[in-house]
């Protein structure tokens, strides 16, 4: 017996071409900007990675953030070693869901305080 399965393939909607845009066009430009950062850097340790929509950035010893999307909710999740968790809407720039804080808000002081130097990440 011979059995066929076929892929339903469905279109993107106008917002989720947004979003992955959006998503992609941020996280690509945090990813240069860090790798820039780790360039003039001595930290040993240091690490960017972006594949699959997924960024990391390991700093021992004090952790690892991990930037990803998350299409389906149309967000960008973080897990920071200093913050824990949190979820970000674009809304102009990508705003936390609890706190309407910006997560280039967040990233420059966490990774300011970590560093031990003013860091500036893209919007």
């Amino acid at each position: 017996m011979l059995r066929v399965f076929t892929k339903q393939i469905r279109r993107l909607t106008t917002a989720e071409i947004q979003y992955h845009k959006q998503a992609d066009r941020y996280l690509e430009s945090l990813q240069q900007k860090l790798e820039d950062l780790g360039d003039s850097l001595d930290w040993p340790g240091y690490d960017v990675e972006f594949s699959s929509g997924v960024l990391t950035l390991k700093l021992p010893p004090q952790g690892t953030f991990v930037i990803n999307k998350q299409p389906p909710n149309r967000q960008i999740w973080l897990s920071s070693p200093l913050s824990g968790p949190r979820r970000y809407d674009f809304d102009q720039v990508w705003r936390g869901t609890r706190d309407g804080e910006p997560l280039k808000e967040l990233l420059d002081r966490e990774l300011s305080q970590i560093l031990k130097q003013k860091i500036e990440t893209p919007l």
